[in-house]
């Protein structure tokens, strides 16, 4: 039986017998446990734990390797991905939000609306109750507030190597840094498209400038993170 080993040279699912990783699932299903985001397992970067499923619907980690539960299943929700034993990971508990590490310890507690996990960053979007309206803002892992929580934020992105889209309620776009600042202000563009996850190492940025024309801006994720509005 060949390996399967079909990212070669990439970071990704550990080579396996494919008869081992079945018979490890038959027995995973033998004790009421399924595998959560299957599709995700085989086509993600290589993982340290996996989520997996019980007959409640709630979500745990197993071992990759051995699939012996690491966390019982007690999540409702699960954001981002344990790749290795530094990873955290934000899931859904008892309709609120928080942040556990790969040993199931709670890193951030469950206080929020919504929590969007980084990509390769510390710092944590975040939407909690203020003043009886939702508010984001953006915390690192000791809930020291990078963005203030501000309540005319109608949304704020992950941060995706050091930079994150937010987005006013009235419609204007801008990108934060990791300290925080503007690295493009609200209102210098009309539309600045996904930075999270999207797989570019650039920023795309949009700006009628006469009778609909449009102009284009381009820049890394790296520059703009580095780019300081004072």
């Amino acid at each position: 039986m060949e390996k399967l080993n079909i990212f070669e040279g990439r970071k990704r699912y550990p080579e396996c017998d494919l008869d081992k990783l079945e018979r490890k699932c038959r027995s995973m299903r033998r004790d009421g446990y399924y595998l959560f985001l299957a599709k995700q397992i085989i086509l993600q970067r290589q993982t340290h734990l996996m989520p997996v499923v019980d007959k409640d619907k709630k979500i745990g980690f197993i071992e990759a390797e051995s699939c012996k539960i690491v966390i019982a299943p007690c999540y409702d929700c699960v954001k981002g991905w344990f790749y290795d034993e530094q990873s955290l990971v934000a899931v859904k508990k008892s309709k609120k939000w928080g942040v556990i590490d790969s040993k199931g310890e709670t890193v951030i507690p469950f206080d929020y609306i919504d929590i969007v996990p980084p990509i390769n960053s510390g710092l944590f979007a975040a939407q909690k109750w203020l003043e009886g309206d939702g508010a984001w803002g953006v915390i690192d892992v000791n809930q020291n507030q990078v963005v203030p929580f501000n309540s005319g934020y109608a949304s704020i992105e992950g941060y995706d190597n050091g930079v994150c889209r937010v987005h006013l309620k009235d419609g204007s776009w801008a990108v934060f840094n990791e300290e925080g600042k503007e690295a493009i202000k609200f209102g210098e563009y009309d539309n600045i498209l996904p930075i999270y996850d999207s797989g570019y190492p650039v920023v795309r940025m949009e700006k009628i400038i006469e009778d609909g024309k449009k102009r284009v801006d381009k820049i890394s994720k790296q520059a703009l993170a580095g780019r300081l509005i004072e």
